[in-house]
């Protein structure tokens, strides 16, 4: 089944805000029309002088950047969204809190659709919002007893990796690298679960509990990696 992610995909295929090889291209200056005054006419000349031609040539507007919409609060709420971009989004979140920190994703109905945290204690991660097609989240169920905050903007504002990354808790990555074979480390005590998207679908890489080290077969970019971890981890593609 298609993804929601595979809209962003299309922006980093095409080269769209931060795709590649389109961002840095020369636009050439626009042209203006020559508004000086016209020469004398030739006195044994009937013709009369042509009157200047005036133009309006604006420059080319700059892409826009992409928007984010940014929530905050404490404790339990449902919370009502907009989303900035169609399809899925990147989502940031942070808890100051001592106990659950929990974060669902609900429909127009207000049925849950997705889990996005089930966390203890402070919290500071990034994942995807409405990965699946199907899935147009409306409001947020948010569990919580400390402050929290939500930011919510385009999939293509993650942060990108060239054949090497690291980092600590749950994370998106923009991968542009070739198939490969990813070397995958992780020192923490939960859940380390890697998902890789790209043009071609979906493709788990490690579902794994507690520390681990492995290798996986990775597709060919553009694409993006989404991480869930709770300790820090490592991703080398060779």
């Amino acid at each position: 089944m298609l993804t929601g992610v595979l809209a962003g995909l299309a922006l980093l295929l095409i080269g769209i805000g931060i795709g590649a090889g389109g961002g840095n291209d020369e636009v050439a200056a626009p042209t203006v029309a020559d508004t000086s005054s016209p020469a004398t006419p030739d006195e044994s000349s009937s013709e009369p002088a042509p009157s200047p031609t005036k133009t309006s040539a604006a420059p080319p507007k700059e892409p826009a950047e992409p928007k984010s919409l940014k929530y905050s609060g404490r404790g339990d709420k449902v919370l009502k969204i907009s989303k900035p971009a169609d399809g899925a989004n990147l989502i940031k979140l942070t808890h100051e809190g001592d106990s659950n920190f929990i974060v669902d994703q609900l429909d127009s109905d207000l049925d849950e659709t997705e889990n996005l945290v089930n966390e203890i204690g402070k919290y500071r991660g990034t994942t995807i919002l409405d990965v699946a097609e199907e899935e147009e989240t409306k409001r947020l169920r948010i569990q919580a007893d400390g402050k929290w905050t939500i930011v919510l903007s385009d999939l293509t504002t993650a942060r990108e990796m060239d054949n090497s990354a690291s980092g600590r808790g749950d994370d998106v990555l923009i991968y542009r690298g070739g198939a490969g074979v990813a070397k995958l480390t992780h020192n923490g005590e939960s859940n380390f679960i890697v998902e890789f998207y790209n043009e071609d679908g979906s493709e788990n890489l490690v579902n794994e509990i507690g520390k681990y080290s492995g290798e996986s077969v990775i597709g060919s970019g553009p694409g993006f990696l989404q991480l869930h971890a709770d300790g820090k981890w490592t991703v080398k593609v060779e």
